[in-house]
């Protein structure tokens, strides 16, 4: 046998075992991810009275907003200085802020689960089918997460005028929001109805969003950069209300008995829905033109609009007391 047929199954198996050690570490990191979502939604619904769930929701956005912010920030001088000891310097880091942050988990105390009462039916969550389905309507319009965060850096390089340093001030924009605003945006979504009306503005801002940074490509500078300003401000704005609507429903909507089951369903079902999201978007607007833009931007209204008749579906059919509508608090 000679040399080279040795190595080509050599490498082979090499690259095989990196890629599917890679894929397994993001598909661990994934269900981590999905797992902290679901307990923690769960854990807020058991230690905090049901009028305070989404603003204590709003409020842990905002930070962990401010999180990725500091994280993208440390990540760019590491890249910036593009040095083995930086770049192993920030892993260490970062290992070390998840044992930080586990310190003051070990402080919660531990809550017994709500008894579930005779007659409730087992998986109760996943026959639900009006909860089910306002989860998935806020899985589309939660693509308006991704225009951001993955879209708009492909767009800004490779489809428009503006200078490539504009991408770092249109993120801290986005992230400026998200910190300084989401806590307040949970204030007036107080109900079911309130939280359908928020997640109908956010549809409907994400029209004029996408329409404004489709036509951010093919006009000269310093277009562009005002216009791409303009439609994250618009995206963000309507972030603010899609994460307080998405948090109300999540909870008024489901029995106390079951917060952690509903909590689990509604993730699945938005993530289900989030993960099409990189092959629809590439399709629409980046291969797509302005057009495309401007089709996402529609669809994602009309999923805003739909979201008040399932919302009213929902409570016709709820076997407990919806909390109704209340004043903003704070």
């Amino acid at each position: 046998m000679t040399t080279e047929a040795i190595r080509g199954p050599v490498r082979f198996l090499t690259t095989a075992s990196f890629v599917t050690t890679v894929g397994s570490g993001l598909y661990l990191a994934g269900s981590m991810l999905f797992f902290t979502r679901v307990v923690g939604g769960a854990l807020v619904a058991r230690i905090s009275e049901p009028g305070e769930r989404t603003r204590i929701r709003g409020h842990l956005r905002a930070v962990t907003k401010l999180g990725m912010g500091i994280g993208a920030a440390a990540a760019g001088v590491a890249l910036q200085l593009d040095s083995a000891a930086g770049y192993t310097l920030l892993i260490l880091a970062n290992g070390l802020s998840f044992l930080a942050a586990a310190g003051p988990l070990l402080k919660i105390p531990s809550v017994a689960p709500v008894p579930r009462p005779p007659g409730a039916r087992r998986w109760e969550a996943m026959r639900d089918r009006p909860y089910l389905a306002l989860s998935l309507l806020c899985g589309v319009i939660g693509f308006q997460y991704d225009v951001v965060s993955l879209v708009l850096p492909l767009r800004l390089v490779s489809h428009t005028a503006a200078p490539r340093w504009w991408l770092s001030a249109l993120l801290v924009v986005n992230t400026a929001v998200v910190v300084l605003f989401q806590a307040r945006a949970t204030r007036w979504v107080r109900g079911p109805l309130a939280a359908s009306t928020a997640l109908r503005g956010a549809g409907f801002l994400s029209l004029p969003g996408c329409t404004t940074l489709a036509f951010a490509a093919g006009v000269s500078a310093p277009v562009p950069t005002a216009l791409l300003l303009v439609g994250v401000l618009l995206l963000s704005w309507g972030e603010l209300g899609l994460a307080a609507g998405a948090f109300e429903i999540s909870y008024v909507l489901a029995p106390e008995h079951s917060q952690g089951q509903y909590q689990g369903a509604f993730n699945l079902a938005d993530g289900v829905v989030r993960a099409a999201s990189p092959v629809v978007l590439t399709a629409l607007c980046l291969q797509g033109g302005k057009l495309g833009w401007m089709v996402l931007g529609a669809a994602l209204a009309l999923c805003g609009l739909a979201t008040r008749p399932l919302t009213h579906w929902a409570l016709r059919t709820r076997t407990f007391s919806a909390p109704e509508e209340a004043l903003p608090v704070g």
